[in-house]
């Protein structure tokens, strides 16, 4: 890794607040008095078997036409919303201890005696990527790629994954095959199971949302590495680990989240604070600083810029050195290291 800069203190306080509405209780249907105890599928009249022949299940649909797809199996048939989710079951079943119960039901249960680490991103065509420049395949695993960025952010390792698909009607069943077979991609290679999720059509753009969850690496058997971005101190050096800028060229899609230096720090080095530049270099460092309640300040001179940085400053007229602070989506880690470990780490 490599440093470019050092906090300085300015303290700060933030406050957020929440609370929980109750809005709704059960009832037995024979006890309304109100002939709702007819059948379930009175329930509404737009009831809608899901399945063909293969299958005695079915399900409600209580409002629209049930979604359609083309089914490889079964030439032009129209596939149903439940089929799409079967599909995807069967191709994302990567078995884990972990998992008790999996995609099927609401929610997903695990079993895990670790602390466990949540996060949810989402990406929407247009804003995070454009399908005329990017390919399914690419969306795919970018969905699960900031995902994994955060929880390397965080010292922690990927245990499953949920996914919410907003699928546009124009989607063909190939079309759908690359955006999974993207998806898939990273579970693989980080050998964690996709457990669930939601699955819609709908008449706008491709919107792939992902909820991850993980736990902290070990240093050792009893003590855990679980980052935040609160811990910074003045003193403290920030080394970063790659470089900088020119993101819209191609590396927003095609980047390797940090999961592995993760764990080498997590297991080797005290990480007083950290997070991943998501937004941009000098905002990530902000979010950093405010957390830790601190400032900071940058040596231009150690920053790592990337070639891309470099080549779309001579087109768009804007330094390379601020492509490399602002224009985000690079998927680096940012961390603060004591100033006792420093050395330590620059020689490694």
């Amino acid at each position: 890794m490599q440093g470019c800069c050092e906090f300085r203190a300015v303290p700060r306080r933030f406050i957020t607040k929440s609370r929980h509405v109750r809005v709704a209780a059960f009832f037995h249907a024979s006890a309304s008095g109100n002939g709702s105890d007819t059948s379930f599928q009175a329930f509404n009249s737009q009831t809608a078997k899901c399945y063909n022949e293969r299958s005695t299940a079915y399900t409600i649909r209580r409002r629209g036409p049930t979604t359609q797809l083309t089914d490889p199996e079964c030439g032009n048939r129209a596939m149903q919303e439940q089929e799409i989710i079967d599909w995807i079951e069967a191709a994302c079943h990567i078995p884990a201890d972990v998992v008790q119960l999996g995609i099927g039901d609401d929610a997903a249960i695990l079993q895990t005696g670790q602390p466990i680490v949540w996060t949810t991103d989402q990406i929407a065509e247009g804003t995070h990527f454009d399908l005329e420049q990017v390919t399914l395949e690419q969306v795919g695993r970018k969905a699960i790629g900031v995902n994994l960025s955060d929880l390397a952010a965080m010292g922690s390792h990927p245990l499953a994954a949920l996914l919410n698909l907003q699928l546009p009607q124009h989607l063909s069943e190939s079309d759908i095959h690359s955006l999974v077979h993207g998806l898939l991609h990273w579970p693989k290679h980080f050998d964690f199971p996709i457990v669930g999720g939601d699955t819609n059509r709908w008449s706008g753009p491709l919107v792939v949302g992902a909820t991850l969850l993980g736990t902290p690496w070990k240093q050792d058997e009893t003590t855990t590495s679980l980052w935040t971005k609160q811990g910074g101190q003045p003193g403290d050096s920030i080394f970063v680990s790659g470089l900088f800028g020119g993101s819209l060229l191609g590396a927003h899609c095609d980047f390797e989240p940090q999961i592995v230096l993760a764990e080498f720090l997590a297991r080797n080095y005290p990480i007083s604070a950290a997070t991943d530049a998501s937004d941009s270099l000098a905002l990530d460092l902000a979010h950093l600083a405010r957390a830790s309640q601190t400032g900071f300040e940058i040596d231009s001179r150690l920053l790592p810029i990337s070639p891309s940085a470099i080549e779309q400053s001579v087109s768009s007229g804007t330094s390379a050195l601020q492509h490399a602070l602002y224009d985000g989506e690079d998927f680096q880690l940012i961390c603060a290291v004591p100033a006792d470990a420093t050395r330590r780490l620059e020689q490694d």
